[in-house]
């Protein structure tokens, strides 16, 4: 078996036929190196993604907010962009995991469309509470459903092919010139190796300013300094999860499958406690901070161990029978844990919106 074809997971299992291949596990100091990597991208992803979150909800905005349609847009180009640079061999291994798993998977959020999913089809999204709508009658939701789905998927889909027709478009100068590199492949390999140092240098500190910043500042900022931290438990979740259990079945992502799933159910948890009333209409959770810090692990550790970009990426890359069951799956479950989770609360004590 080609080594180089499992190497993203050379610390997993891999399935061949009726026989497992046990592969040695990355030496302890680059082991290391590819986790700093991941915290600084994945740091940088949770900005990202709440930075355009926030940033595209505004009155009278064309696609209503809040919502992730632009963030998984963009993690989903730079996805593509990267997986196309990939076979020029310009990015170094340890900097293309953070480029992939660290900030395009973190940037993008699959749990968080699971949540668009269940609030516009249950009429349960912020502007709906606020003003009271409710659907004519239950088949809109329906509709709503299928927008939601439809507009989302078809968005991250567009992306991840304009990214890998652009990496296309840039490899006809980085072809060898002569049996030798071009100078735009020195000169970008020369510029990501020091991208690859900068990642290093700066996981901890990072790490050490969101920590700080989350402990001394308790206004609107918590959120996103807590949610940045929380990502990163996420983040390596979803990279060593992937790792164990991608290449068990080669036409289902199993570890992508779990972390998405998994990060879908422990959102609606976190939406119950923040969004929940009481039977006497109070909140049940009262508390600024409280709600801030809750919130936080729902945007932060479950944004960031879910993703839209691989999710996407990897049904790009599978034959269509098998993508769609992977995606039919995939999809069927998170939304019914939403339902099953939050949808039952919602319709026996009801949902507001956090206290903010």
């Amino acid at each position: 078996m080609n080594r180089d074809n499992i190497e993203k997971v050379r610390d997993g299992l891999y399935h061949a036929g009726n026989t497992l291949i046990f592969l040695p596990p990355d030496p302890w100091p680059e082991e290391i190196r590819k986790a700093l990597i991941i915290i600084t991208f994945s740091i940088l992803g949770t900005y990202t993604r709440l930075g355009l979150t926030d940033l595209t909800n505004y009155a009278g905005s064309y696609v209503q907010g809040p919502n992730v349609l632009w963030p998984n847009f963009t993690a989903c180009f730079c996805m593509g962009l990267v997986q196309g640079l990939n076979k020029y061999k310009v990015i170094p291994s340890s900097l293309f995991g953070g480029l992939t798993t660290g900030y395009a998977g973190t940037a993008s959020s699959f749990s968080s469309l699971m949540m668009e999913l269940f609030n516009h089809s249950t009429a349960q999204n912020s502007a709906n509470i606020s003003m009271d709508i409710k659907f004519p009658n239950q088949a809109y939701g329906i509709l709503e459903f299928l927008s939601v789905l439809t507009v989302e998927l078809g968005v991250s889909i567009c992306g991840l092919v304009l990214g890998y027709h652009v990496a296309r478009e840039l490899g006809k100068y980085m072809e060898e010139e002569k049996g030798m590199p071009s100078e735009l492949s020195i000169n970008l390999s020369s510029f990501l190796d020091g991208v690859e140092a900068a990642a290093i240098a700066l996981a901890l500190p990072f790490v050490i300013v969101q920590v700080v910043l989350a402990a001394v500042y308790s206004n609107f900022s918590r959120s996103w300094t807590l949610s940045a931290v929380f990502g990163i438990f996420g983040t390596l979740a979803r990279y060593y999860i992937s790792r164990w259990y991608n290449i068990i079945y080669p036409h289902f992502p199993l570890g992508t499958f779990i972390v998405n799933v998994g990060a879908s159910m422990l959102l609606a948890v976190f939406e119950l406690l923040i969004r929940g009333k009481l039977a006497d209409g109070t909140m049940i959770i009262k508390s600024v901070n409280t709600s801030r810090v809750v919130g936080a692990l729902g945007t932060g550790l479950c944004g960031a161990m879910s993703t839209i970009s691989t999710f996407v990426n990897e049904g790009y890359q599978l034959p269509l029978k098998p993508v769609s069951l992977y995606y039919f799956v995939s999809i069927f479950i998170s939304y019914s844990l939403f339902i099953v989770i939050l949808g039952s609360y919602t319709w026996t004590r009801g949902l507001a919106n956090p206290i903010s």
